[in-house]
C-alpha cells in the first residue's frame, strides 16, 4: 500500500511503485480514511510489455522517389513507446556499412537524409532510450525493389469531363477552362505488374502530369506540382507549356479531347484520356411572336450538342431566370415575357452516365424587336435600264410593315405595305431619299 498526501507527490516517480515490465497488474485506489470498497472507476489494468518491434519506412506517406533511389521516413516502436536512435547499414554479403544514423533519440519518425539505392539491401537497427548504444536491435532488413505502376487512374467523378460538364471553371475572357479549378485526386493502378516481395513500400516516382489537346498538339498543359498522401496522389499548379519550353502563369484549356500522361524520368506512365467542355445550345430555331403591348411569346427550340453530337445529352426541363415562381417547363413549351434580355436556366442530363447539371444560357430579343435589317438594306442604279432601285427590309415587331419613301424635305413619294422586304424603283443617279417604316402596331 502507498499513501499520497498531495498531487505533486504522486506525480513524482517513486521507486517503490516500479514493477517488472513482463507481468500484468491491476491497481486499485482507496482513500486512507475510507472504509469499504475501492473508489468507483479507480481500478487500472496495466498489461505486460512484450517489446514486439513494429515499424514503417514511409511514415506520413508523402515521399516520392527518384529513379535510382528514394528517401525514407522511418518510425519504429514497441508497446513501450520510448524514443529511439536509428542506425542504417548497407548490406553487401556478410559486410555491413553504416550509411546513416539519427544521432539523437527521436521521439517520432526519423526522416533519414540518406537516399536508399535501388536494388540495394539495408538493415535498420534501433536503440531504445535508456539502453547502451551497443545494444542495437534489428528493426527491419529490406531490399529496395523498384517497379513502375501500369497506369494512373482518375475516378470518373473527378475527371475534367465531369467537372467541366456544367461549365465549372470556364472563363469567357480566356476562352477556356481553368484546369486548377478541377479535382486533383488520382490513384495508382498495379494491374498486370508482377508482384515482388519487399519490406518497403511501392515506388511512386516524382512526376508531372501532361495534358495535350488532340486537335492542337502544340497546346499542352502541365500539372507542375504532384504530391502524395499514402496511395492517393494530387495534381496541382497547372500551367500552360509555352513553345519556348517555359510555363505560362495559368492554364486555361480550350474545349476538346485531351490525352493525359504521367511524365517521369523513369518513363512515361499512361492515364485515361479526358474531355474538357460543356454542352452548347443552338437557339436559332427559336420562334418569338411580338405583341403590340410589348409582350413576347417565346417558343424555345434548338439542339444541345456535346462532344460534337446531340445523342448523349438532353434538356430535361428549363425555367426563366427572374421568374418569381421559377416555373419549370418542358423544352419547346412556350412562355410569355416582357423582358428583352433574360437567361434560360436549363436542366441538362448526360445519358451515358446520368450526370445532371444546370446551365445558364443568355437570350436576347435583339433579333425580334422592330428594326431595320441592315443585311438587306441597299440601293443601286442600273445604267442599262436607267432605273434607281432601293431595297429595304424590317425585322422583328409585328408584320405587315408599312414603308414610306419621301424626299429629303419630307414630301411623300410612295407608300407600300408588305409582309417583308420592299423595293422602290425611283430616282436618278446621285439622288437622295428618306425612308420611314412601321409595323402593324403603329
Amino acid at each position: 500500500d502507498k499513501t499520497f498526501h498531495s498531487r505533486e507527490e504522486y506525480l513524482q516517480r517513486d521507486p517503490e511503485l516500479e514493477f517488472p515490465a513482463d507481468k500484468s497488474y491491476r491497481i486499485e485506489m482507496t482513500p486512507k480514511d475510507y472504509c469499504g470498497n475501492p473508489l468507483y472507476n479507480s481500478t487500472t489494468y496495466a498489461s505486460a510489455i512484450n517489446r514486439n518491434y513494429q515499424y514503417t519506412l514511409d511514415y506520413g506517406g508523402s515521399i516520392m522517389s527518384d529513379c535510382d533511389g528514394r528517401l525514407l521516413s522511418i518510425k519504429g516502436w514497441t508497446d513501450c513507446r520510448l524514443p529511439m536512435k536509428y542506425f542504417a547499414y548497407e548490406v553487401n554479403g556478410t559486410q555491413e556499412t553504416l550509411v546513416a544514423q539519427s544521432g539523437n533519440y527521436v521521439p517520432d519518425a526519423w526522416n533519414s537524409p540518406y537516399k536508399y539505392k535501388k536494388d540495394k539491401t539495408y538493415v535498420i537497427r534501433v536503440v531504445e532510450y535508456g539502453q547502451p548504444e551497443t545494444n542495437q536491435v534489428q528493426l527491419v532488413k529490406f531490399t529496395l525493389n523498384y517497379r513502375l505502376p501500369s497506369k494512373y487512374t482518375v475516378y470518373n467523378s473527378y475527371k475534367y469531363s465531369a467537372t467541366t460538364f456544367c461549365g465549372s471553371g470556364y472563363n469567357a475572357a480566356k476562352k477556356g477552362y481553368d484546369m486548377n479549378s478541377g479535382y486533383s485526386y488520382y490513384n495508382t493502378s498495379w494491374d498486370g505488374v508482377p508482384a515482388v516481395t519487399q519490406d518497403t513500400y511501392l515506388t511512386i516516382p516524382k512526376m508531372t502530369i501532361v495534358a495535350t489537346q488532340k486537335a492542337a498538339p502544340h497546346r499542352k498543359f502541365v500539372a507542375t506540382k504532384v504530391t502524395r498522401s499514402n496511395s492517393t496522389l494530387y495534381r496541382n499548379d497547372w500551367r500552360e507549356l509555352l513553345p519556348d519550353g517555359s510555363y505560362g502563369a495559368d492554364a486555361y484549356a480550350p474545349e476538346g479531347e485531351y490525352s493525359m500522361v504521367a511524365h517521369t524520368d523513369c518513363g512515361d506512365i499512361p492515364m485515361d484520356d479526358d474531355y474538357i467542355g460543356r454542352p452548347t445550345l443552338d437557339l436559332s430555331p427559336t420562334t418569338v411572336d411580338a405583341a403590340c403591348d410589348g409582350k413576347f411569346t417565346v417558343t424555345p427550340k434548338g439542339t444541345l450538342t456535346y462532344r460534337g453530337s446531340s445523342s448523349d445529352v438532353e434538356i430535361t426541363s428549363f425555367y426563366v431566370s427572374g421568374d418569381n415562381f421559377n416555373t419549370t417547363r418542358n423544352w419547346g413549351q412556350s412562355f410569355d415575357t416582357y423582358q428583352r434580355e433574360f437567361t434560360l436556366i436549363l436542366n441538362v442530363k448526360r445519358k451515358s452516365d446520368g450526370q445532371t447539371c444546370t446551365l445558364s444560357w443568355p437570350f436576347s430579343m435583339s433579333n425580334y424587336i422592330l428594326d431595320f435589317d441592315q443585311s438587306q438594306s441597299l440601293s443601286m442604279f442600273c445604267t442599262d435600264s436607267g432605273k434607281g432601285i432601293i431595297h429595304m427590309a424590317l425585322k422583328g415587331g409585328q408584320p405587315p410593315y408599312t414603308y414610306k419613301l419621301s424626299t429629303m424635305d419630307g414630301t411623300e413619294i410612295e407608300r407600300k405595305t408588305v409582309p417583308g422586304a420592299v423595293d422602290f424603283e425611283h430616282g436618278t443617279l446621285g439622288q437622295r431619299f428618306r425612308i420611314t417604316a412601321t409595323d402593324a402596331c403603329n
